[in-house]
C-alpha cells in the first residue's frame, strides 16, 4: 500500500542562518509613490519661496484674500500628508524568527508568533484597492496588526507562513 504524503500545518520557521526574510511593497508602485511625492512637493516648495522672494505675486486679482503665512500653512498640511502616503508605500515587512514586524519611516510593530491569535482580511482580494493582511493579537488589549497584503512583494515562503495562521472571520 502507497504512502500518503504527510500533510504539514506547522507555520515555516526560519532557522539561525536565516533569521529574517524582509518584504517591501512592490517597486513600481513605491517608485510611483515617491516620484508623485518629490514631484507636487517640490512644485509646492519652488512656489512657495518663489512668492515668499516677491517672483510670483500672491493674491494678484483680491490682494486681501490671503497671506504668505497662509500659504505656508497650507504647505506644511501638504508635507504633512505626503509623509503619511510615502510612509505607507515604504513599508517593510520583517519576518523574524520569533515574530513579525512592520516598519515605516515614523514607527515600527512587532508582532510575536506566539501572541498571534489568527488573520482576517479588510476586503476582497478582487477589489481594485487592493487588500490587508490584519494579525489579531490573541490579547484583546493589544492592537492589531495590519500589513498591505495586494501591494507587497512576496515568495513562497511568504505566503505559506499566512496560510499556516489560521483565519478568523469577521464581524
Amino acid at each position: 500500500m502507497p504512502q500518503q504524503p504527510e500533510i504539514v500545518t506547522a507555520a515555516p520557521r526560519l532557522d539561525e542562518q536565516n533569521s529574517q526574510r524582509v518584504y517591501r511593497v512592490k517597486e513600481p508602485e513605491r517608485h510611483a509613490a515617491n516620484f508623485f511625492i518629490v514631484a507636487v512637493g517640490s512644485l509646492f516648495l519652488s512656489l512657495t519661496f518663489l512668492f515668499w522672494a516677491g517672483v510670483l505675486p500672491y493674491g494678484v486679482s483680491h490682494p486681501d484674500r490671503g497671506s504668505l503665512g497662509a500659504l505656508l500653512g497650507f504647505c506644511l498640511v501638504f508635507a504633512g500628508m505626503a509623509l503619511f502616503i510615502g510612509s505607507g508605500y515604504n513599508k517593510k515587512v520583517i519576518l523574524h524568527a520569533d515574530g513579525i514586524e512592520v516598519k515605516g519611516w515614523f514607527r515600527s510593530r512587532k508582532l510575536s508568533f506566539v501572541d498571534i491569535r489568527g488573520r482576517q482580511t479588510n476586503a476582497s482580494s478582487r477589489s481594485k484597492y487592493g487588500y490587508a493582511y490584519i494579525f489579531v493579537p490573541t490579547d484583546d488589549r493589544k492592537r492589531k496588526l495590519a500589513i498591505p497584503g495586494s501591494m507587497l512583494h512576496t515568495d513562497q515562503f511568504f505566503r505559506d507562513w499566512i496560510k499556516s495562521i489560521p483565519e478568523i472571520p469577521r464581524h
